[in-house]
C-alpha cells in the first residue's frame, strides 16, 4: 500500500510542476490549467484516502517506517527536479 501513496504523491508533485509551469507562461491557457487543477485535487482526494486506509490497516506504531517517508520525499523532490531541468535552457 505505501507504493501506491509513492507514486500519488509523485504524480501529485508532477503535476504541481506543471500547473505552475502553465501559470507562468505568458498567455496561459486557462482551461488547461483548471484541468490540471481538477486532476491535481482528485489525486490529493485519492491521497488521503489511501493514507486512510494504510494507517487502519496498520498496527499503531508500525505504519510507516521514517526511511520509507525519507523515500517518498526524496522521489518527489525528483521529480520536482527532472520537471525544473527539462523547463531550463541547457
Amino acid at each position: 500500500m505505501h507504493r501506491k501513496l509513492v507514486a500519488l504523491r509523485v504524480r501529485h508533485a508532477i503535476l504541481d510542476a506543471k500547473i505552475e509551469r502553465e501559470a507562468r507562461r505568458p498567455h496561459t491557457d486557462t482551461i488547461r490549467l483548471t484541468a490540471l487543477k481538477k486532476l491535481r485535487l482528485r489525486l490529493k482526494e485519492q491521497i488521503i484516502q489511501a493514507e486512510q486506509e494504510f494507517f487502519r490497516k496498520e498496527p499503531r506504531g508500525t505504519a510507516w517506517c521514517a526511511h520509507e517517508h525519507r523515500f517518498a520525499n526524496l522521489l518527489v523532490r525528483h521529480a520536482r527536479f527532472r520537471d525544473k531541468e527539462q523547463r531550463e535552457p541547457p
